[in-house]
């Protein structure tokens, strides 16, 4: 994100979280990690490129994160 190619960190970031958000093996923090990766690419991104979506984008990962939960809860 510090080179500011937002285009090319997404498509490797989503598949990533895809990846592991189902996996047991993966615990709860690392997942919430990776959210936090995508909520700042997508501020990054917003503050690179206003009015383009990015602000949603954001939001929506953050609520994925609020409802995140552990396993089996």
């Amino acid at each position: 994100m510090g080179l500011g190619r937002f285009a090319d960190a997404e498509p490797l970031l989503l598949p990533s979280f895809g990846g592991l958000k189902d996996d047991p093996g993966v615990a709860l923090q690392e997942k919430k990690k990776m959210i936090e990766c995508i909520i700042r690419l997508y501020d990054a991104w917003s503050a690179a490129e206003p009015d383009k979506g990015f602000v949603e984008k954001a939001a929506g990962w953050r609520a994925k994160l609020d409802h995140l939960q552990p396993q089996g809860n």
